[in-house]
């Protein structure tokens, strides 16, 4: 966990087991951040994830969890009627967002397999990569320390308990480690 939340370049960990031949591969996505540093982050995910499966001849897939915002809260403060309208408003946003970043690679995704599933990443990631046997996860990590860390958490350490196969976790662009050279 160290090494994950240091690290300033990607850290590529590594399941147990040979990789197998046409690793399916899949790129963790939150397309719809406002973060332009978590846009960059993704952008360098995909970037990653293709080239993963171009030197495994691997097979890479685009996907991205969504839940809305405060839906407990929305729920028991609105009409069934207003909080389906409300869920289906995000849904289409973060539907259309997700296809704004794939189309941004233009042929490069094309015939790539865009996931899009409500709820929360650590979840439905999980999930995801027992039902569909992924072998690769290719995901952003924002290390956060002291007390923020402690109360946040971060979701791709949590994931990683819960996850049976490898995952090459990626810092965002401007990440500095907090572990210096000593220069004698």
């Amino acid at each position: 966990m160290e090494l994950l939340r240091k690290c300033p370049c990607p850290v590529f960990l590594v399941r147990h087991g040979g990789v197998p031949p046409h690793p399916q591969i899949a790129a963790a996505v939150n397309a719809s951040t406002e973060e332009a540093s978590e846009r960059e982050l993704n952008i360098n995910i995909v970037e990653l994830t293709l080239r993963m499966a171009e030197l495994l001849e691997g097979v890479p897939t685009l996907l991205q969890a969504w839940a809305p915002f405060a839906e407990r809260m929305v729920r028991g403060h609105s009409s069934d009627d207003a909080f389906a309208a409300y869920v289906e408003d995000v849904r289409q946003r973060t539907a259309g967002d997700l296809r704004h970043l794939a189309q941004s690679f233009g042929d490069r995704l094309s015939g790539v397999q865009t996931v899009h599933r409500r709820g929360q990443p650590e979840v439905v990631i999980s999930e995801f990569v027992v039902a569909q046997g992924i072998d690769l996860v290719v995901m952003g990590t924002v290390a956060r320390g002291g007390f923020a860390g402690l109360l946040l958490g971060n979701t791709a350490e949590r994931m990683l308990r819960k996850l049976p196969c490898s995952v090459l976790a990626v810092k965002p662009d401007g990440f500095v480690s907090p572990v210096g050279l000593d220069v004698v």
